[in-house]
């Protein structure tokens, strides 16, 4: 049996996420003597943690809050506390309608893979009881989800606790002096109307930097070891990949297109022959190409083999540098060209790509030990639940309430009967729960029916 403390340095009332939480962290700054009071039963005592959908969809307008959520998702879909179902938002007025439309737009701008507006016939097929003649559209993105976030916490809190790690709060100090120099905020007040702005606070910033940071370091720690790439494991896989690491040839050119009308052709052989005279090809370009690229003299830019049709490509790739085609006949008239630089097909060397190679090499045994991490963390994962049982006890007010007809008022106080008294060895008890339950008081007696 156990008792509650006379006194403590900290007592953090509610045991949700955020208590949960701010003991944990409290904790891992050094503090002990710490009580975390609850009424409800643990896990779920039945509070806002509880019964929050935990449904976190991808997209928002502020670039930093999209990274930040992407980021919450990758990290809860390697937990295996993920469940990735896809989310449609819908809009049944053209405000709404332009709103989703400009998710889209941030979506598309932030990274958020595979969004994509829908009409209201693709929300019916994707979601079948819906009417769809009561919606504009959709707005679909196939990375939302739902998160277990109280297990993924259970998960790597285990196993940083285990390992004693600690984070100094300077680390986190120059994490956020860093993201005011990127963000162009002058001051600490800048940041926090910033945050504010976003719906977040300071200490939710610096939670989401705690909690990201302990993860690498317990990651490194426990990976580092097992992921790493020997030279020797680079040089093999350059080698089996060889064919992969071909640079293939490119030009830089220039152009300029005549279009087809009378006398064109002479207009394209004259031109070819000042180009080889000397004259400006730039010049030339702008003054008589009808190509998109005359306002820059008919750059082309460095194109390499497969950019080109086959027939023009055989055609530059024969030229030197320097040199000037003949007239081209296209079915927008002639084309001329003239190359400015080329380079011949070459093998990328193994010091320029070993870095690289390493990379992926690190990465492809990183996932695959990463996943063979958690999997054993999550069956070596202990929850022990510990429930301080206490009787309810729902008292009526003692000033009358509302009556239905024919039905009297309840006596005063006529409420749940009255907890038992429990002996104070009592008072702390435990009991393992195979599931999450409510409290709930127990209902009130029927009132007793009036005297015909």
């Amino acid at each position: 049996m156990a008792s509650v403390p006379t006194h403590a340095r900290v007592v953090i009332i509610g045991a949700g996420i955020v208590g949960n939480s701010m003991a944990f962290h409290l904790a891992r700054l050094g503090w002990r003597d710490i009580v975390l009071v609850e009424k409800g039963v643990l896990p779920n005592p039945g509070g806002s943690t509880g019964h929050a959908s935990n449904f976190i969809f991808l997209t928002d307008h502020n670039k930093e809050m999209a990274a930040f959520t992407m980021e919450s998702a990758r990290q809860y879909r390697e937990l295996g506390v993920y469940d990735e179902t896809g989310g449609i938002e819908v809009a049944r007025t053209p405000e709404r309608m332009d709103e989703l439309k400009r998710r889209m737009a941030s979506s598309a701008s932030w990274g958020v893979e595979g969004s994509r507006l829908l009409t209201p016939a693709e929300v019916k097929a994707m979601v079948p009881f819906i009417d769809e003649s009561v919606i504009l559209g959709g707005f679909y993105t196939p990375g939302v989800g739902i998160v277990d976030s109280l297990q993924a916490g259970t998960l790597m809190r285990q196993k940083a606790q285990e390992m004693g790690m600690r984070l100094r709060p300077e680390y986190i100090t120059d994490i956020i002096e860093n993201i005011k120099k990127e963000n162009n905020l002058q001051s600490d007040d800048d940041l926090q109307q910033q945050l504010r702005r976003e719906g977040m606070s300071l200490d939710d910033l610096k939670r989401n930097i705690e909690r990201s940071i302990m993860r690498r370091q317990l990651l490194s720690h426990e990976l580092e070891s097992k992921v790493a790439v020997s030279e020797d494991e680079v040089r093999a896989d350059y080698d089996a990949r060889r064919a992969e690491y071909d640079r293939p040839g490119s030009l830089h050119l220039q152009e300029i297109v005549v279009k087809t009308q009378s006398g064109s052709q002479a207009l394209a052989t004259d031109l070819v022959r000042r180009a080889r005279a000397g004259e400006d090809f730039a010049e030339m370009a702008r003054a008589y190409s009808s190509a998109p690229t005359r306002s820059s003299g008919g750059d082309l830019g460095r194109l390499t083999k497969g950019d080109l049709t086959p027939d023009i490509e055989k055609v530059a790739f024969a030229l030197p540098v320097g040199g000037v085609s003949d007239p081209l006949p296209t079915p927008e008239g002639f084309r001329i060209l003239k190359v400015l630089e080329k380079t011949e097909p070459t093998q990328v060397p193994f010091e320029e790509v070993k870095a690289d190679i390493q990379k992926r090499l690190s990465a492809d045994r990183t996932e695959h030990e990463y996943e063979a991490y958690m999997e054993g963390l999550r069956k070596a994962a202990i929850i022990d639940i510990r429930v301080r049982e206490v009787p309810l006890q729902a008292t009526m007010p003692d000033t009358p309430g509302l009556e239905m007809p024919g039905e009297a008022a309840a006596p005063s106080g006529a409420g749940a009967p009255a907890a038992p008294a429990s002996s104070s060895d009592e008072e702390i008890s435990t009991t393992p729960q195979a599931r999450p339950e409510h409290v709930v008081p127990q209902p009130a007696p029927s009132p007793t029916p009036p005297p015909r």
